[in-house]
């Protein structure tokens, strides 16, 4: 895929080694629909990084969309970078409603990153702004409820504005099921539908109606897998408050990283107008306000606080979303606040947006109050005033900062050297567009070993503590302190997490179990019309597993093939297997041909085949082998282990094998074809040297051959040889042994 590489190197200095804003190196995020107050006015859409002691390569991305080419931007340490997705407008936006898009984004980094989407205009026309403080992993998750506040409603401008929350999926096949609180496009208040969304898809479920009391407040989403929501209230304007509409939204964090405690501070709205509204997750929810019970809520209900007070303390008795909304003058901008305990960074790094007010909600704890820095200069402590109801353990303060305190368009950061704090960002006009943003973390340190365990013999397990502050401390029942732990025996593990203002503790037991026998037996012959039982039991509460899908103990084979079972016990699980082959009527055997050998020699008959189970020959003898030395007939019968038979037979004759050379008497050389030639007539002879000569009653030399298949024709010098009587004279050797012969022929014609 082609990419469009980036490149930024605006470094300033920052602290390394502490907990920073927001970070993570992957974010997830659906972008809001949002409509421009200016006619012909185009918005920017920025997505805004900041760096930390590493540089960082970071991929901005649509999984489902092929054709947004992956932006590649190369970030310096301690930088920051502005990248502007307005060019890609039209596939950016969640919208339309109650339709699934490709538009999701999702970010990477090769090193720890912050990151916001900023909805703007940077010509200086700052109408409808806001920022959505993108969470990393803690914004994931497959539980939520969607917090809306009610005192402002949508003004229509230039097109109708609404409120709604769009969902991008991390997964395919993730079904997300909805059960809106009010109507939705498409869909009706109290009826739950489910969508379907594949990774790096988007689904906008948005209000029918403007009205602030219309907003799906209390809305409940569950998925099968890990999704993100953005919230946004877009143009929220009420009439008593003069003539803004502003923008405000936030990106959610799922039902797992809320708490029960929250310190809400108010901004520079006019005459003390924030509000906080306060949703439950559970059902009997009890809200107190600077420690006063104020009421009791039922699952997804909400209550409105006015913060008419500099910060107010909000307890709930079970998990709840706070969600605030400030701004200055008339403009607003809304953000989902941190809970108090555990939460919070020692580091957030941030890029004001433009020269307009400029504010940070700082709440930290008592003792850590003086050790703030803002771009490296010290922040006067005397601002700060406690948080009621925190028993004078939390402090806060609203404080604005000028340009060349906090430049714009650069990257500024806020520091604690003692402790953690949580931080907002205001940053607008009082007439002109406002954006608000919580940067610290919003996860806490809560450990979780998960339930005990049960192993099998030689496996291993790792126990992953690991909290999402960088700067926690792990102490495990070994004293050892990293924040994952090896078991490889049976026990009881626990770990203890501390970080500033925090700790948590957590135990696991750890079970071992030895893996079940299973045994099948050797492989096995089945006989026609017969069965094997394959018997797999293991005394306990046994499961059991067959190749065919039975969960049975015992398996009846009627067929031939292969048998497979598994067997698992305390979760440990063993298997084995056995061939089972059909064994059918066996086939003749050829045990030889009939044959002959020699006097003195032995032939072996063999009828060895497999699958016998016993031979008998026409001796009684029962060896799969024969010798044969004798002449006669001799048979084999083969029998299998279901009692089939075969028979095979075989001649044998025996001969003496000697050489043996015969010389006739007499001979008819009359063409007949019929004792016609005259010479030595043998078998079985081997002759290494031949000489035979035939001589006339006178002593003439008459025929003479060193060649044993060369018989004399009666000829002699050309012609028949008289009839008479002849002397022969033979000589040879065979196999070492010399032998002469003598005798006479007669010749007749």
């Amino acid at each position: 895929m082609k990419s469009r590489i980036l490149l930024t190197a605006c470094a300033i200095c920052c602290l390394a080694g502490q907990v920073i804003s927001q970070v993570d190196t992957e974010f997830w995020f659906a972008a809001p629909y949002a409509v421009t107050h200016s006619p012909g006015q185009p918005i920017d859409r920025l997505f805004r990084f900041s760096s930390f002691g590493e540089p960082a390569t970071i991929i901005v991305s649509q999984p489902a969309n092929p054709a947004f080419d992956d932006i590649v931007i190369q970030l310096a340490a301690n930088s920051s970078h502005t990248l502007n997705v307005s060019p890609w407008a039209n596939t950016v936006q969640a919208t339309p409603p109650n339709a699934v898009l490709n538009y999701g984004f999702r970010i990477t980094s090769t090193s720890n990153i912050s990151a916001y989407y900023e909805i703007t205009n940077l010509t200086e026309v700052y109408n409808n702004p806001d920022i959505f403080a993108l969470k990393g992993r803690n914004a994931l998750g497959t539980k939520f409820y969607t917090p809306f506040q009610t005192f402002w409603f949508n003004e229509p401008i230039n097109e109708p504005t609404y409120s709604s929350f769009d969902i991008v999926a991390t997964e395919n096949n993730t079904s997300v099921t909805i059960t809106p609180s009010r109507d939705l496009v498409g869909h009706p208040a109290g009826t739950a539908f489910t969508i379907v969304l594949n990774r790096g898809q988007v689904y906008s479920a948005r209000a029918t109606s403007n009205l602030g009391a219309q907003h799906p407040t209390g809305s409940k989403v569950v998925a099968n897998k890990p999704i993100a929501i953005t919230l946004k209230d877009d143009s929220a304007k009420n009439n008593n408050l003069g003539i803004c509409a502003d923008l405000a939204g936030d990106q959610l964090v799922p039902v797992n990283q809320l708490g029960t405690e929250y310190a809400v501070v108010r901004g520079f709205l006019n005459n003390n107008n924030d509000r906080a509204y306060v949703l439950a997750t559970a059902g009997n929810t009890q809200v107190f306000i600077n420690g006063a019970l104020q009421t009791t809520l039922a699952e997804g209900a909400a209550y409105e606080v006015q913060i008419n007070q500099p910060s107010m303390y909000i307890r709930t008795s079970q998990p709840a979303y706070v969600w605030h909304i400030t701004g200055f003058g008339c403009e607003v901008g809304g953000a989902v606040l941190p809970a108090l305990i555990c939460r919070g960074s020692s580091q957030i790094n941030f890029t004001r947006s433009n020269s307009e007010n400029f504010g940070l909600i700082l709440i930290t704890k008592a003792d850590w109050r003086d050790a703030f820095a803002v771009n490296g200069q010290p922040v006067d402590a005397t601002p700060f005033a406690p948080v009621p109801g925190t028993n004078g353990e939390w402090y806060a303060a609203s404080l604005q900062f000028t340009t060349s305190q906090v430049e714009p368009d650069s990257l500024s950061i806020v520091t604690n050297s003692e402790g953690i704090f949580q931080m907002g960002i205001i940053n607008g006009g009082n007439t002109s567009g406002c954006r608000y943003g919580y940067f610290s973390e919003y996860n806490n340190i809560s450990v979780n070993l998960g339930p005990d365990l049960s192993l099998c013999e030689g496996q291993s397990t790792l126990l992953d503590a690991t909290a999402e502050s960088g700067n926690a401390v792990y102490t495990w029942q070994d004293g050892s302190t990293t924040p994952t732990f090896t078991v490889t025996e049976a026990g009881t593990y626990y770990v203890d997490v501390t970080a500033p203002g925090c700790e948590s503790t957590d135990t696991i037991q750890v079970a071992y179990y030895p893996y079940p026998e299973v045994d099948l037996g050797s492989d096995q012959l089945l006989c026609n019309g017969a069965t094997a039982t394959l018997d797999a039991t293991h005394p306990g509460d046994a499961e059991y597993q067959w190749q065919n899908g039975s969960q049975q103990p015992v398996l009846v084979a009627s067929q031939p093939g292969n048998y497979a079972v598994s067997v698992t016990v305390n979760g440990c699980t063993s298997a084995d297997t056995v061939a089972i082959s059909a064994l059918n009527t066996p086939p003749a055997i050829p045990i030889g041909v009939d044959t002959l050998i020699c006097l003195g020699d032995t032939l072996l008959l063999d009828a060895t085949q497999s699958g016998a189970a016993e031979y008998l020959w026409q001796d009684g003898s029962t060896s799969p082998m024969f010798a044969v030395t004798e002449t006669g007939f001799y048979s084999v019968t083969w029998s299998n282990v279901c009692g089939d038979t075969t028979s095979a037979p075989v001649e044998v004759e025996v001969k003496d094998c000697k050489c043996q050379v015969e010389v006739p008497t007499v001979f008819t050389p009359n063409g007949d074809e019929r004792n016609d030639r005259f010479g030595a007539f043998f078998a079985e002879c081997r002759f290494t040297q031949f000489q035979l000569r035939v001589y006339n009653r006178w002593g003439t030399l008459v025929f003479s051959t060193s060649d044993p298949q060369i018989h004399w024709d009666g000829e002699y010098q050309g012609g028949p040889a008289p009839s008479d009587v002849y002397v022969w004279q033979l000589s040879y050797e065979d196999e070492g042994i010399s032998t002469t012969k003598k005798g006479d022929v007669t010749l007749v014609r």
